[in-house]
């Protein structure tokens, strides 16, 4: 994908890379973008993750797997009814499993949610997004998602694999984080 520029400092020592919690990514970058806050050290670019595949995100040039985007939700309407746009040229994100509550470690009180989605060919492949909402009370009309999005080691899954089990995966390779205004 030429012209996206890395969203990781390049200078940074060896071995040291963003890895941040999901309490992280929802209550310091989900937040602070939702309030419009900019997040020092972070160039993260706007790209709109359905216009691309996800092999089509990434920088071949780069050694660095992982990459951060910013994207707004799209909608359509279907039978009268409002969906959320989940296809690509090649294929479509489908969601799987439940979808999780995000609590600060120091609090039972919910700062967000978690959803999987996994990228389909038509078949299931090795392509699964994590999907993270912002979902704390906050003067805002403003929400978002952050999407983490990891390449599984296989080269496809088979049908009957148990895509709950995708979660504990701890491979990085894309991250996105999306939004959307409320109207």
């Amino acid at each position: 994908m030429a012209g996206l520029m890395l969203s990781v400092p390049s200078d940074l020592p060896v071995g040291w890379r963003f890895h941040p919690t999901s309490e992280e990514l929802l209550d310091h970058y989900l937040k602070n973008k939702r309030l419009g806050v900019p997040t020092e050290g972070s160039d993260i670019q706007e790209v709109q993750i359905c216009n691309f595949d996800p092999w089509d995100l990434l920088d071949n040039k780069s050694p660095n797997e992982e990459r951060y985007f910013f994207c707004r939700r799209e909608f359509y309407l279907k039978t009268g009814r409002i969906k959320r746009k989940r296809k690509t040229g090649g294929g479509f994100w489908k969601k799987t499993g439940e979808t999780q509550s995000v609590t600060p470690v120091d609090s039972d009180e919910e700062i967000g949610t978690k959803r999987i989605f996994v990228y389909h060919d038509p078949n299931p492949t090795k392509w699964v997004i994590h999907e993270y909402e912002y979902t704390a009370q906050l003067n805002s009309p403003v929400k978002f998602c952050l999407l983490y999005l990891e390449k599984l080691p296989c080269e496809k899954l088979p049908c009957e694999y148990d895509l709950q089990e995708i979660a504990s995966v701890d491979l990085i390779v894309v991250v996105a984080i999306s939004f959307y205004v409320n109207s």
